[in-house]
C-alpha cells in the first residue's frame, strides 16, 4: 500500500490505539501524527489535546472503513462478549 496519508478519523487516546492494533493485525498500516509529542506534552499541539488523529495509506481507506465499522457493530450487539469469551468481568462482578 501506498499513496498520501489521510484522517480516518479523530477521537480519545484509548479508543485510536485500540483502532489502530487492530487495523495493523488486519495487515493495514496506521499512523498518528505528533504521537511522541502527545505523549510528551498533550497541549503542545493546540486544539482538542486529547483527540488523535487516526491515519491510513489512502489506498486503505474503504478497507479500514470497513473493517472498524463491522467491529463497532459486532460490539454494539453483544457489548460484553469479549468478557464473558475470556470469564472476565470488567464491570466488577468476577
Amino acid at each position: 500500500m501506498s499513496g498520501r496519508w489521510v484522517t480516518l478519523h479523530e477521537g480519545s487516546p484509548g479508543l485510536i490505539l485500540a483502532e489502530q492494533a487492530e487495523l495493523e493485525a488486519h495487515g493495514i498500516p496506521t499512523y498518528i501524527p505528533s504521537l511522541n509529542v502527545k505523549f510528551a506534552d498533550p497541549t503542545i499541539t493546540g486544539g482538542n489535546c486529547f483527540d488523535w488523529e487516526l491515519q491510513v495509506p489512502d489506498s486503505a481507506l474503504a478497507a479500514a472503513r470497513e473493517l472498524l465499522s463491522g467491529r463497532a457493530e459486532a460490539i454494539r450487539e453483544h457489548p460484553h462478549a469479549a468478557d464473558e469469551a475470556d470469564g472476565s468481568d470488567v464491570r466488577g462482578g468476577g
